[in-house]
């Protein structure tokens, strides 16, 4: 991909990015005013069990129509009616096997929930080949388009009935609203349409390559969701919905400001793999860009994760400590979320799929132990170990080896990506500083406790916003206008949307309960 199409790719992304978690954000603040902690928790409950049941029923292909260079209308025929014969029976043993998840978790109502959102597998089955086909063509205007006014749309439908006193079922009404103006607007938005005709062989062709990505998928979706499980078959709703709405406040930025590098990471990579000094330039620098937007923005949540609670209600106090802890995972993946797309532009997805087995296995083992510790002990201790285990194991764990994996595969020195993140260290510690001190300050002149953790949180905030306009200088350079530009576009080289290579693969790990949904 050329620096000027990377570019775009890159503005668009963010632009969908924002738009979309900006509504969530409002979203979320609304809904968690009304309807509380325990509804959060048994919602967030159900959703992890139909998520998982959705990755069999899209079985990592749309990241198969992404990467495949030659790509005929058969070969999406026979992909889509596939998925259409995996992803109906799926929903339907959903919905009448949803009676089991009683003997799972410890909450009556969640299999109730589960059942009324198993539509939402059959929706993400319909959506997998026009999804892909967006971002194979690098349609991120249209995925803007369609993001915004589903979030907007699900937005409306659970504060209309969380004001009508429906309680917890306003955030199925959210989820699945959201999901139906998605479907919708997605098959509007997209030209191509399916025709009555199938051939195994083609989309058994498309399974060499899926299967490494479905196995990573399954297990860094064991990673990300087992704090749930565990809290679900041990803890109460409560704990469960502090400590997801705390990690849902860090995917939210996580998605806003490291996520849309990520996405144009893999077609900007892949044309450098036998170009080795200029891909470990483009690590760095992608690396640079990333620690910079995120950094500061951990810095500013450490400091403001107490007025941020504030707007919640006093319901959800206890999240303010575990969003503390939880930042600590955003400092890790800020700098680690390059390895995937890195690793599969060198053409080694089942090595990725080996890396996020072996990270699963840490987690669930960490996660398993802190819910033993903290069981029978009061929710803020629970939401506390779970929380404090989660972090560990990214920040001690998994990040050191993910960049010593990337820096032998790439030839990266280690020093070098010190010297990429050097800069995003810098602005948190510069972040944290300055909020804490404007807090202390604020304190120091007698004002009202609530005043001075405001004023330490606006104060953090602005010194991210400011810092985060210096990652533009670390944005991939435009393409040269004139002769350069003819040269370049007819190099062997040069990329374009309908050659059909390199196009970007939607992030590695799959969507969790946080992105868009209750």
């Amino acid at each position: 991909m050329s620096g000027g199409k990377a570019h775009r790719a890159l503005r668009w992304s963010y632009a969908m990015t924002w738009a979309t978690k900006t509504v969530n954000i409002v979203t979320m603040i609304v809904l968690a005013r009304i309807v509380g902690p325990e509804s959060f928790g048994v919602v967030a409950l159900a959703l992890v069990f139909v998520l998982f049941i959705e990755m069999f029923a899209e079985s990592g292909l749309a990241p198969a129509i992404v990467q495949r260079k030659d790509l005929s209308p058969e070969d999406l025929d026979s992909i889509f009616w596939l998925n259409i014969a995996l992803a109906l029976p799926l929903a339907t043993l959903g919905y009448a096997a949803s009676d089991l998840l009683g003997h799972l978790v410890s909450d009556e109502q969640v299999p109730g929930m589960f059942a009324a959102l198993s539509p939402l597998i059959l929706f993400r089955g319909l959506s997998v080949v026009q999804m892909a086909l967006a971002q194979r063509e690098m349609r991120f205007k249209d995925l803007a388009l369609r993001n915004t006014c589903s979030a907007v749309l699900g937005g409306i439908a659970g504060i209309s009935c969380a004001l009508a006193d429906v309680g917890v079922w306003s955030l199925v009404a959210q989820a699945l609203v959201g999901e139906v103006a998605s479907f919708l607007l997605l098959w509007h938005l997209g030209e191509w349409r399916p025709r009555l005709r199938f051939e195994l062989r083609r989309a058994i062709s498309f399974f060499r390559f899926s299967s490494g990505v479905i196995v990573s998928q399954i297990a860094v979706f064991a990673s990300n969701q087992s704090d749930v499980l565990v809290m679900g078959a041990m803890f109460g709703p409560k704990a469960v919905g502090v400590f997801r709405l705390a990690m849902r406040v860090v995917n939210i930025l996580l998605e806003m400001l490291v996520r849309p590098v990520q996405a144009i990471a893999l077609p900007h990579l892949s044309p450098l793999r036998d170009d080795p000094a200029s891909l470990q330039r483009e690590v760095l620098r992608l690396m640079r860009l990333s620690s910079l937007a995120m950094l500061p923005a951990m810095g500013a949540l450490i400091v403001g994760a107490e007025a941020l609670t504030s707007l919640l209600g006093s319901r959800w106090e206890a999240a303010a400590a575990a969003m503390r802890v939880l930042a600590f995972i955003g400092v890790a993946k800020s700098m680690s979320l390059l390895t995937g797309p890195t690793m599969l532009a060198l053409g080694r997805s089942h090595v990725v799929a080996l890396g996020s087995i072996g990270q699963c296995a840490i987690t669930v083992a960490a996660v398993v132990c802190a819910g033993l510790w903290a069981k029978g002990r009061s929710d803020d201790d629970q939401v506390m170990a779970v929380a404090a285990a989660r972090a560990g194991v990214f920040l001690l764990v998994v990040m050191p080896f993910q960049l010593r994996y990337m820096s032998r595969a790439t030839g990266i020195a280690p020093r070098k990506i010190l010297r990429a993140v050097a800069p995003g260290a810098q602005a948190f510690v510069l972040t944290v500083v300055v909020g804490l001190g404007a807090e202390y300050g604020a304190r120091s002149l007698g004002f009202d406790r609530m005043v001075a953790i405001w004023a330490g949180a606006l104060a953090g905030g602005l010194v991210a916003g400011l810092l985060l306009l210096r990652t533009r200088r670390f944005l991939p350079r435009r393409k040269k206008r004139g002769k350069d530009a003819v040269a370049a576009a007819g190099s062997p080289e040069a990329v374009t949307p309908e050659s059909g290579r390199n196009q970007a693969l939607p992030p590695l790990e799959p969507m969790n309960p946080e992105d868009g949904r209750a």
